[in-house]
C-alpha cells in the first residue's frame, strides 16, 4: 500500500492544480501531498434535465440491468 501511495503522491505533484469531488478526497490529497485540492461539483451535475433528455432521446431502457458511463474528452 505504501508503494501505491508514493506513486500516487508523485503523480499528483506533477499537476499545477488538483480538484476533487468531495471533502474526503481533498483530505487524502492533502495528507499525501500537502496540496489543498479544490472541491468542485461533478460536471455532469451542472447540466440540466433538458440537456440529458435531448442527448439520450426517447430511447427506452431495455431490460432491468444497465450501465451508465460518462466519458469526457
Amino acid at each position: 500500500m505504501k508503494e501505491e501511495s508514493e506513486r500516487i503522491r508523485h503523480e499528483l505533484l506533477e499537476y499545477d492544480a488538483v480538484s476533487v469531488r468531495e471533502q474526503g478526497s481533498a483530505d487524502i490529497v492533502r495528507d499525501l501531498t500537502g496540496i489543498e485540492a479544490e472541491i468542485l461539483p461533478d460536471p455532469v451535475a451542472l447540466l440540466d434535465k433538458e440537456y440529458w433528455e435531448e442527448l439520450v432521446g426517447a430511447a427506452p431502457i431495455r431490460g432491468k440491468e444497465y450501465i451508465v458511463s460518462f466519458i469526457f474528452n
